[in-house]
């Protein structure tokens, strides 16, 4: 009787985990990204999920704003002190980081419900299926890769002595290693099989169509490859960063924002002066600008329509205006 009764309570507790853990996320489908990784390694500050976009008011009070495109109608989602960024949409939920480093949060699409999912500090949140991916934030040591559910349950590390960032492309995590001459390695998504693809420092790197897209720091030069690294082809000569890879290849070089083809073919160069966190949504750049004392170039956050090679202010005022 009393091996029935325990069989029992043992089966209601693996029912009560199952629904808590698997069933809130059983229509995500498993290749689903919550943003670009290029975005997201660009610190986020924007999300296109199907009509509608998501974005961090980081012109001005860092709130989160969701912009229907249809209705061409703008809502404030929620205010936070400390800034809105690593931005992920997936299902009804929008995630978020709380500040960057900060809190892994969350708020429904629907009925505005918020969540803190975590208390640690974490940078460069990105979502893939069923899994958040991000990087634990402690300051003085290098980056470890965390894994979680989308509840922020069941840590797990994946990688450690990572630099600053991490892409994930076809079931592999490629990222530099601090302890190894920023040398580039790849594992798998359970931190398995670990192995080195490039021997000598990458950095910005950005991965579409099986080309390895990434920028030698020593020889100042922008390198295609294949995902092996044994094929290799300069596409830039010059100083750059910032890198956003999407259909076009973005960077900045020296004042001026290159777009690029795949192939490496300049497609244009538009002069913009210092920019930082090139998010890319669909024809649209939005990026920050530092201060850098001169009226040509004034400080704040900015979109720049690619087609018209046009800069505004990017603001909840003129959100409209990027998209028309």
């Amino acid at each position: 009787m009393k091996l029935k009764f325990a069989l029992i309570c043992i089966t209601i507790l693996l029912i009560i985990i199952f629904l808590y853990i698997f069933v809130p996320f059983m229509n995500v489908e498993k290749n689903a990204e919550g943003n670009t990784i290029s975005n997201i390694n660009n610190d986020g500050l924007v999300c296109k999920a199907d009509e509608n976009i998501f974005y961090s008011n980081f012109g001005g009070d860092w709130s989160l704003h969701q912009y229907n495109m249809i209705a061409q109608r703008d809502e404030k989602l929620l205010s936070d002190y400390r800034g809105i960024s690593n931005i992920n949409v997936i299902d009804d939920w929008v995630y978020y980081i709380s500040g960057n480093p900060g809190s892994i949060c969350r708020i429904n699409i629907l009925n505005h419900k918020k969540q803190t999912l975590t208390l640690k500090r974490y940078c460069k949140l990105y979502i893939l299926g069923k899994y958040i991916y991000a990087f634990e934030s402690i300051e003085g040591k290098p980056q470890k890769l965390y894994r979680m559910n989308l509840k922020g349950k069941f840590r797990k590390i994946i990688a450690t002595n990572i630099n600053s960032y991490f892409y994930i492309y076809k079931g592999l995590i490629y990222f530099s290693r601090a302890n190894d001459n920023y040398s580039l390695y790849s594992c798998d998504l359970n931190g398995r099989n670990l192995k080195k693809i490039i021997d000598k420092p990458v950095f910005c790197v950005g991965i579409v169509d099986d080309s390895l897209c990434y920028y030698d720091y020593f020889h100042n030069v922008l390198i295609k490859s294949n995902l092996t690294g044994t094929s290799e082809k300069i596409l830039f000569a010059g100083n750059i960063q910032e890198i956003n890879v999407s259909d076009n290849i973005f960077f900045k070089s020296q004042g001026e924002i290159i777009i690029m083809s795949l192939d490496g073919k300049i497609i244009r160069k538009i002069k913009t002066g210092s920019i930082s966190q090139i998010n890319v949504v669909d024809d649209i750049l939005i990026y920050r600008r530092p201060v850098q004392g001169d009226d040509e170039h004034p400080e704040g956050a900015f979109f720049l329509n690619i087609k018209k090679e046009k800069e505004e202010n990017f603001s909840p005022e003129t959100i409209q205006n990027m998209l028309s």
